[in-house]
């Protein structure tokens, strides 16, 4: 699956678009800086990281997103799950010898109805 990522340029304040494979897990989408393999991180990883947070385009939906970083055991423990949905990380990941990062895109609307359970579950 694809989304349409759109965030702002660090350096130049412009908008930037990028179009990314994506692996949903828990109502987020994981997106992989791989730049298909090439041995620098993708300028959109540096965009994302830089403003925290991006709008993502899935069909005809459009969402706010916040972005995190995985730590590397996150990564670890979802990488198999994510492989299986993008399976050309399989040859990105044997193309260079970096780190390929992966972020978590988590929808606003996922955020506030994550924090109205933990409220509803912490005032029962």
């Amino acid at each position: 699956p694809m989304l349409s990522m759109a965030t702002v340029g660090r350096k130049s304040g412009k908008p930037r678009t990028v179009q990314l494979a994506y692996h949903e897990d828990d109502g987020s989408y994981l997106v992989v800086a791989s730049a298909m393999g090439q041995e620098h991180h993708p300028a959109w990883r540096y965009n994302l990281e830089a403003a925290g947070e991006a709008t993502v385009q899935l069909r005809v939906e459009t969402k706010k997103v916040t972005a995190v970083l995985l730590t590397d055991e996150e990564k670890a423990h979802l990488w198999d799950a994510i492989a299986e949905t993008i399976p050309q990380m399989h040859t990105y990941v044997d193309r260079t010898s970096r780190n390929i990062r992966v972020v978590r895109l988590t929808p606003e609307w996922t955020t506030r109805t994550g924090l109205l359970r933990l409220w509803a579950v912490e005032s029962a």
